[in-house]
């Protein structure tokens, strides 16, 4: 994986903190110029894409990898609906998962351009499918059924590729009993993930002893609609980690803005 780690000017040497949200400190927003639904980074870092309600997805460079303070603004691109954005590790597939209706996947000619998609499929959701994640190498899909605040485990023929989902493998019905269940994010060994819900939001944190196993976690941390955000607009959508674990990032729905995170 690319190391997509800040190091700040007077640092000696690299925090050690990594994918524990419990030590963040706010770091900087970015205002992305569109009501958010979505956000994803390239594995390098270096491109940030945000998903909009125009059916849109609005692409930005950043000249140091995974720090939106230096993000600007370079095109859009009319996808369709981009409610989840999710890349392969090399760029080469592009799967978006439209308002609770339908599974859209591209191949990609030139990683990361998401102006040379081609292949288009498609595939319809089941219903009050909101975030979604892969895991294993791409061989499985981890789906958020919202109002249930279940994650679902698929079994995928083609590696991330969320058009070819085959039958529920396992479930998991996450102990938090209010808000809708909005976006699942793993650690890159498999061992920490994080479910975000709103209405109220929440954020947490949780370690599991088999990799990408949802099933019987720890709560390490969680953050609710008083302390997630430190005076921030606490009605969050999707959430990521740079790929070296010190960088985290959050989008706000139905706003402008991507926050970001140190640890």
């Amino acid at each position: 994986m690319a190391n997509g780690s800040i190091i700040h000017a007077g640092a000696k040497e690299k925090l050690s903190h990594v994918f524990d949200f419990t030590y963040r400190n706010k770091a900087a927003s970015y205002d992305t110029g569109d009501n958010l639904q979505s956000h994803a980074f390239s594995t390098d870092g270096f491109t940030l894409y945000t998903g909009n309600n125009s059916d849109q997805i609005r692409e930005h460079t950043l000249s140091t990898p995974f720090d939106i303070t230096t993000a600007s603004f370079v095109t859009a691109h009319n996808t369709g609906g981009a409610n989840e954005i999710e890349f392969n590790e090399d760029g080469t597939i592009l799967n978006l998962l439209d308002y609770q209706t339908a599974y859209t996947t591209f191949d990609l000619t030139t990683p990361f351009d998401i102006s040379s998609r081609t292949n288009q499929r498609t595939l319809n959701t089941l219903g009050q499918e909101e975030g979604f994640v892969f895991a294993k190498s791409g061989s499985e899909i981890h789906i958020c059924r919202r109002d249930a605040r279940r994650i679902e485990i698929y079994s995928l023929s083609s590696p991330y590729d969320a058009t070819t989902r085959g039958s529920l493998q396992y479930e998991f019905t996450t102990d938090v009993r209010s808000g809708s269940l909005m976006d699942i994010f793993w650690s890159d060994d498999g061992k920490t993930y994080y479910t975000l819900y709103r209405n109220p939001s929440r954020l947490e944190q949780l370690t599991v002893t088999r990799p990408f196993d949802p099933r019987s976690p720890a709560v390490v941390s969680y953050r609710d609609s008083k302390t997630l955000d430190d005076g921030a607009d606490t009605d969050q959508k999707t959430i990521t980690w740079s790929t070296s674990g010190d960088v985290f990032h959050h989008a706000v729905f139905d706003s402008r803005k991507i926050y970001q995170w140190q640890v």
